[in-house]
C-alpha cells in the first residue's frame, strides 16, 4: 500500500506540551527540532519510512522536516513534546555530535541512564512552564526555559547517542542535507535566494531544484519561505520586536510579502499569531 503523502507546515516555533495520544492518520512535516520523551507506556513512529518504539527512558530527536507518523500508543501511555526552533538549536554549543547528527537528517535516540528520573521530572516541568501564564506573558521566561533544555542537552554523553541515517526516497544525498543546512542557518540573510543555496554546494541551479525537491518532498523555494515563517514565529513569541522589524529580520524583503507568507503557512496575519500567543490559556 502507498504511504499516505506527508502534510507540511510551518514550524510551530518554540513550544511543548503533553502528547495526544491519537495516532496521526497521516505523516506530516514541519520545521522545527521535536523531541519526545514517554513517561508510561510505549509509542511507534514511522519516521522516513523508518520504524521506532520510543519507551520511558529515551528521548527521541529529530528534524521534523523528515516525514513522521505516531503509528500507534499503547495502552495509558504518556508523554512530552518540545518543539525547538531550528536557528536556536543549530547554536547549541554542545560536547557531543548530537547537533551535527540532527542537522544531517539522522533520527536520534538518546538514553537518559543515570539522567532518568531528572529527564522525567524536567519534562514534566518544562511542559507545566510552557502551558503557564509566564511562558506567555513574559519574554524572560522564554528566555530562560530555552537556556535549561539546552543545559539539558549539555549533558548528554557521546555513548548515549543512537542515530539512524534517514531513507526517505532512497538516502538522502549529502549535498540535499548541505542545501538543507544552508537554508536553515542562512535563509534570513538579506537577498538569499534559490540561487545562494546552489551556489553554496556548487551545483547548476536548476540540477539542485530538482534534486531538493526529490530528495525531501518541496521545493528550495517553498523550504526557505517557511524556515523565514518558522523564524518569524519564533521572534514574535520571544521578543518585543514590532512586525514589521520581525518580517526584516527573516528575512523578508517588504511588508507585502512577509505577511502573504506568514498567513499562508501559520494561517494567521503575524500580529493576530501574536496575540493568540499572549492570550491562549
Amino acid at each position: 500500500m502507498p504511504t499516505a503523502p506527508a502534510s507540511r507546515q510551518a514550524g510551530f516555533g518554540f513550544n511543548g506540551n503533553y502528547m495526544d495520544i491519537e495516532p496521526m492518520a497521516a505523516p506530516h512535516q514541519h520545521l522545527d527540532i521535536e523531541i519526545d520523551f514517554i513517561l508510561e507506556g510505549g509509542a511507534e513512529y514511522t519516521i522516513a519510512n523508518k520504524h521506532i518504539r520510543l519507551i520511558p527512558g529515551h528521548l527521541l530527536i529529530f528534524w521534523s522536516t523528515i516525514p513522521h507518523q505516531v503509528k500507534r500508543f499503547e495502552p495509558e501511555t504518556k508523554g512530552c513534546y518540545l518543539h525547538l526552533p531550528i536557528m536556536e538549536f543549530f547554536h547549541w554549543n554542545l560536547k557531543s555530535d548530537l547537533v551535527a547528527r540532527v542537522s544531517s537528517c539522522e533520527t536520534v535516540l538518546i538514553e537518559s541512564g543515570r539522567y532518568y528520573e531528572l529527564d522525567r521530572n524536567l519534562f514534566k516541568l518544562w511542559v507545566e512552564d510552557f502551558l503557564s501564564p509566564g511562558f506567555k506573558n513574559s519574554l524572560a521566561v522564554r528566555r530562560q526555559l530555552m537556556n535549561e533544555i539546552e543545559y539539558r542537552f549539555r549533558r548528554v554523553e557521546p555513548d548515549a547517542i543512537n542515530a539512524m541515517p534517514t531513507v526517505l526516497n532512497g538516502p538522502v544525498p549529502d549535498v540535499v542535507i548541505e542545501m538543507a543546512k544552508c537554508i536553515a542557518s542562512d535563509c534570513c540573510a538579506p537577498c538569499f535566494t534559490v540561487q545562494t543555496v546552489a551556489q553554496q554546494v556548487e551545483l547548476n541551479e536548476r540540477y539542485a531544484m530538482t534534486l531538493f525537491k526529490k530528495s525531501l518532498g518541496m521545493t528550495i523555494h517553498e523550504f526557505i519561505l517557511r524556515h523565514r515563517v518558522a523564524h518569524a514565529q519564533y521572534l514574535l513569541a520571544t521578543t518585543d520586536q514590532t512586525v514589521l522589524a520581525v518580517g526584516l529580520e527573516s528575512g523578508f524583503g517588504s511588508q507585502s510579502s512577509f505577511y502573504a507568507a506568514f498567513k499562508r503557512y501559520a494561517k494567521l496575519a503575524p500580529a493576530d499569531y501574536r496575540e493568540q500567543l499572549h492570550s491562549s490559556n
